[in-house]
């Protein structure tokens, strides 16, 4: 023991020898001395970050030189204003039909409009982008609660908002008034209640969310994958109670032409755009449509592509069914995406501009698994294949394709015909991307 005891004095440099030692000790960072000029500079650079995008996305939205600018929000703008003046909601039968003036939703946002129908068009238009942009900016205010993300995470805040404001799909979203970013706000709200437990919250603002675009009560399949069955009962009852109510309000009567006017705008949606479900893609280039000379043109082959596209996206419904017992945080997030994506895929009318709700799913990728910066090897190849994954796909599906007919003549034959389902092509390779990184994620066994 006393040999070693020696040996250890002899190793340790002496006390006064390291005092005088030449090499400087690290000095703290700037952050850590002054962590509050850290978090005002972080709340400067989103500040000036969002009034940037804001103000150039305004710009570009109320453009009088635009073909589209408030197209789709006179439908709402209107059907305000015949509530406002004792008109029935619903337009009769006209002779022409633009979806564009069709108000096919229930009377919820007619009477939630119209205090701004009694404003001036040009007043009112410019509010309801104002509305939508914050509904978007609360989006990914909810996001950064529901992933825990703090202002020395402000990079990874400015990435959603810049992928979120600089992608064509939300550029028409903002020029044609659509309610989408609005109802992007809710599902915001929907990830953060999920991520505290907030069960009943998440159900009223599926029901909330539903009665905008009906399509949308399908998210309460999410809490059923949970296992939470008394919230998914109280929203389907809310909901039926709900449009009872709304539709006393305006006349019962009114429910009939609700639904002649949903067929109409299906009718009219589906003859104006290429539709980026599986069986809007099967449409175009599957079968003989009026838009491309499909690749090919069997009943058989149009049936199977359908019949397995929709089988493998109900495969992936069920193994988050089994995977949803007792996920982590970044698991649910993800599987959240994923469910939107499906029920996008799923559905009969894709329409421009719904590309946006897989806007979770994208920001689960960009933001890291560990944004603490605490990783594991695992965790660290995990975040930076999400990373990657996502900056790749916003790349390629953020830019303006074709979409609207008629399609160049290029367009309509052949390979180049699949240009114009790049969205359906978008949202399957995030749907795919968020399995795939979903079951490494549960292979490796991360908790976070």
């Amino acid at each position: 023991m006393s040999q070693n005891n020696n040996l250890l004095s002899h190793t340790r440099p002496p006390r006064a020898a390291a005092a005088h030692s030449p090499v400087e000790q690290p000095l703290e960072s700037p952050a850590a001395l002054h962590p509050a000029a850290s978090g005002l500079s972080s709340i400067l650079l989103l500040g000036l970050l969002t009034w940037l995008l804001v103000s150039v996305t305004y710009s570009g939205a109320v453009s009088r030189s635009s073909g589209i600018t408030g197209m789709d929000f006179t439908a709402f703008y209107n059907a305000g204003a015949r509530l406002n003046q004792g008109l029935p909601l619903y337009q009769p039968n006209l002779a022409v039909r633009d979806q564009h003036v069709l108000y096919c939703y229930s009377p919820l946002p007619a009477e939630l409009l119209r205090p701004l129908s009694r404003l001036p068009f040009e007043k009112a238009l410019h509010l309801w982008f104002f509305i939508n942009a914050g509904c978007l900016l609360l989006a990914i205010a909810f996001y950064g609660l529901a992933a825990r993300l703090r202002l020395h995470n402000a990079w990874l805040l400015g990435i959603l908002l810049l992928v979120s404001f600089r992608f064509w799909d939300n550029t028409l979203n903002f020029g044609l008034g659509q309610s989408n970013d609005l109802l992007l706000g809710l599902i915001g709200g929907m990830i953060w209640a999920e991520s505290r437990g907030r069960w009943g919250v998440l159900g009223a603002l599926i029901v909330l969310a539903a009665l905008f675009k009906l399509w949308l009560i399908g998210l309460l399949l999410y809490p059923l994958m949970r296992r939470q069955w008394k919230p998914v009962l109280w929203s389907v009852v809310g909901l039926v109670l709900a449009e009872v109510l709304l539709f006393s309000l305006v006349g019962r009567s009114e429910f009939p032409a609700f639904l002649r006017v949903l067929k109409e705008a299906k009718v009219a949606q589906e003859g104006q755009e290429v539709q980026s479900s599986l069986i809007g893609f099967a449409n175009v280039h599957l079968h003989s449509n009026p838009f491309t000379t499909p690749l090919v043109d069997n009943q058989g082959i149009y049936v199977a592509f359908i019949a397995l596209g929709a089988a493998a996206v109900v495969g992936g419904l069920l193994y988050l069914w089994n995977r949803l017992r007792r996920p982590s945080a970044l698991e649910a997030r993800l599987a959240f995406g994923i469910l939107l994506t499906s029920l996008l895929l799923l559905l009969p009318t894709y329409e421009n501009g719904y590309f946006i709700y897989c806007f979770p799913l994208l920001w689960t990728l960009l933001v890291s698994p560990d944004a603490e910066g605490r990783q594991t090897r695992s965790t660290l190849q995990t975040s930076r294949l999400m990373f990657g994954a996502g900056v790749v796909l916003y790349l390629i599906f953020s830019r303006p394709w074709p979409f609207y007919t008629p399609f160049a003549p290029e367009l309509q034959h052949g390979l180049h015909s699949l240009l114009v389902s790049m969205k359906f092509f978008g949202t399957a390779a995030l749907w795919l991307t968020g399995l795939l990184v979903l079951r490494r994620l549960r292979r490796a066994e991360i908790i976070h």
